[in-house]
């Protein structure tokens, strides 16, 4: 990753319901740019440095837990909160608290996944602006539309992909981008 305190957006884009971006960033160094995307919600963690969140006896106690591979946080009280993260980290962003199933260790293009069988698509090094990912973004939309979460944040090798259905959400993310790298252009 280039220099985290002033974050580059490399590109932007819609798919579906969804806008999304690609930047250099980290998944919670993201949240914590723009708290509004977090604050009040719940997170399902389909990947931690490419591997599940481990969690301390404090976040237990906290309400997190852990099932089938994918780790679930309680309503998101304060940025404090949140995991710290370091690379090769999922994390999908919902209103309510919400199953997404049994994450998948398998080849996710034979057979295909589909509801209750989520890929940690981070770990296929998914970069939502990459033309040379276009199999896995393919297979990632599809769990996307399926999961409907209303926020995705997956930080792969290079880039942290952002993706949210919430217009608002979107414009603040935009907005504490731009502010933290006064010098980006629009993509």
């Amino acid at each position: 990753m280039s220099d985290k305190t002033s974050p580059a957006l490399i590109a932007k884009g819609q798919h579906g319901d969804y806008q999304w971006l690609t930047t250099e960033f980290e998944v919670d160094g993201l949240a914590r740019l723009c708290p509004k995307m977090v604050l009040g919600k719940y997170l399902a963690v389909t990947s931690f440095d490419s591997g599940s969140l481990p969690l301390s006896d404090e976040k237990k106690a906290k309400g997190w837990q852990s099932r089938n591979g994918i780790t679930y946080s309680p309503r998101i009280g304060a940025i404090e909160a949140l995991p710290r993260t370091d690379g090769w980290d999922e994390w999908y962003v919902f209103e309510a608290p919400t199953d997404l199933g049994t994450l998948c260790h398998t080849n996710p293009f034979d057979p295909r996944p589909g509801p209750g069988q989520l890929h940690a698509y981070v770990n296929f090094n998914l970069v939502l602006h990459d033309s040379e990912t276009d199999a896995v973004r393919e297979l990632f939309w599809e769990q996307i539309n399926w999961s409907n979460p209303e926020s995705f944040l997956g930080e792969s090798a290079q880039y942290l992909s952002f993706a949210t259905r919430n217009e608002e959400i979107f414009s603040a993310v935009l907005g504490s981008l731009s502010r933290a790298n006064p010098t980006d252009t629009d993509s």
